[in-house]
């Protein structure tokens, strides 16, 4: 009797355990399509351990979601990486298509063609032909300072609304985050499992991590820290901290909620980070680099100007005037002169046919400015620096595209559902669970007989 009694307890173990195993398999299959499903498997493993020496049966451990930690975190960065260079190029783009279409009309040219006209003009400095057209080149010259700067101007305004949507999402993940965390460790320390909400946590971990490459740190209790690469928490403990967006004099920054009140934060990586490098370097650095140039553009024509004289006999005339706050979107020429090409000071000593002033501004053609360049290699450069900004983002694109790709086969190969083993899993345990089946009705049968013997 002791004998089928216990062989009955074995019958009942492996009938247990092949319907956890069955259980499972069929979990897996009905998820194999849900995105962001990490694959789990029930471990079956005799009583006492494998070295037991007396049997005592089967049962199970699980389930356990397979997961590959370390293809995690370099999806994670490769994902940190191809978000922000994706973003970085999409916007230096749009900023070098907006800006090369004008490079006919842009400062570089109109420069240059402002400087053909004075040497045009410097044969006849008193011809009124030549000195209409040299005033219509200077006006140019400033349509086309004001026009570059609406350009960037607009495109910076484009970026910072979108960063403040993106700012609006963050804050919903990471109080989604926040809330499936509170869940999580309360299941965990019921000893419930939580696979399910751990897998829909991750999800949109993975697509924080894609908007800002925050640093994931996973916790005992199940919940998981999001750090700033300062090791300031977006989320911790099941808390979430606000996260808002900063314009101070231009330049946008991260801001994260303190009891001091909001503090900024690193620039970070992801989408978000190349937002924010769009917008901070690329089209704000073209935008102060292009106010240096229009300002000291100005200054330089206007000092040698003012020593000119116009036909009228006047100096001490200005050419062009710019607001010191925004020089090129307030670049004009200058009211005494604007619609008067008599006025233009080409002379230096007074006398009509005299062109010492005229020469003089001329010669700052190739003369070096701050950065060491004349006028028109400096506006050229603006340019170049933001396609060069483009080919260097593209090209880092597609090399964490690539890597991307074959870092997800990898992860998927070992936390991705494959059909074919789980039917093959399922069936083992449909077998498994058969022959308990017959164990037990064998016991049972042999029981009975027992039972009717002695009766």
């Amino acid at each position: 009797m002791t004998d089928l009694t216990r062989l009955m307890s074995l019958g009942q173990g492996a009938l247990a355990t092949n319907q956890r195993r069955m259980a499972n398999a069929q979990n897996n299959i009905a998820n194999a399509s849900t995105e962001g499903y990490v694959r789990q498997r029930v471990d079956a493993m005799t009583i006492g351990g494998k070295y037991a020496t007396n049997l005592k049966g089967v049962t199970t451990s699980g389930p356990h979601a397979l997961r590959a930690n370390f293809l995690d975190r370099q999806e994670a960065a490769l994902s940190n990486s191809l978000g922000f260079h994706r973003e970085l190029a999409n916007a230096a783009s749009t900023l070098e298509g907006t800006l090369f279409p004008n490079a006919q009309s842009g400062p570089a040219t109109r420069v240059g063609a402002f400087f053909d006209s004075l040497g045009t003009l410097s044969s006849n400095p008193s011809n009124p032909a030549y000195r209409t057209d040299a005033l219509q080149r200077a006006e140019d010259v400033a349509t086309s300072f004001r026009r570059d700067a609406e350009v960037l101007n607009t495109q910076m305004s484009s970026l910072e609304d979108g960063l403040r949507q993106d700012v609006e999402k963050l804050n919903s993940d990471l109080n989604d985050i926040a809330r499936l965390d509170q869940t999580i460790r309360q299941s965990v320390a019921s000893g419930q499992p939580a696979h399910e909400i751990i897998d829909e946590r991750n999800r949109i971990v993975d697509k924080v991590t894609q908007m800002t490459g925050m640093n994931v740190v996973h916790a005992n209790d199940g919940t998981v820290q999001l750090l700033a690469s300062d090791g300031r928490a977006f989320v911790e403990g099941g808390v979430a901290r606000e996260v808002g967006l900063e314009n101070n004099s231009g330049e946008l920054s991260l801001t994260l909620s303190s009891t001091a009140g909001p503090q900024a934060v690193e620039t970070p990586g992801g989408s978000i980070g190349g937002r924010l490098h769009a917008h901070n370097d690329v089209a704000l650095g073209a935008l102060n680099e292009l106010n240096r140039s229009a300002q000291e553009f100005a200054d330089s024509v206007n000092a040698s100007h003012r020593q000119g004289f116009g036909l009228d006999g006047q100096g001490n005339r200005n050419l062009f005037e710019v607001d010191p706050n925004r020089p090129a979107a307030s670049f004009k020429v200058s009211d005494d002169v604007a619609g008067n090409p008599s006025r233009l000071g080409m002379s230096s000593n007074g006398q009509p046919g005299d062109n010492g002033t005229l020469r003089a501004i001329m010669d700052l053609r190739e003369a070096p400015t701050t950065g060491g360049l004349d006028f028109e290699a400096t506006l050229r450069g603006i340019q170049q620096n933001v396609g060069k900004t483009v080919q260097g983002a593209e090209r880092e694109y597609e090399l964490a595209d690539s890597s991307l790709f074959q870092v997800q086969n990898m992860r998927q190969s070992v936390e991705g559902v494959s059909l074919e083993e789980e039917i093959v899993a399922l069936n083992q345990a449909q077998r498994g669970f058969e022959a308990a089946l017959k164990v037990m009705n064998a016991t049972e049968s042999m029981f009975d007989s027992l039972m009717s013997i002695k009766s």
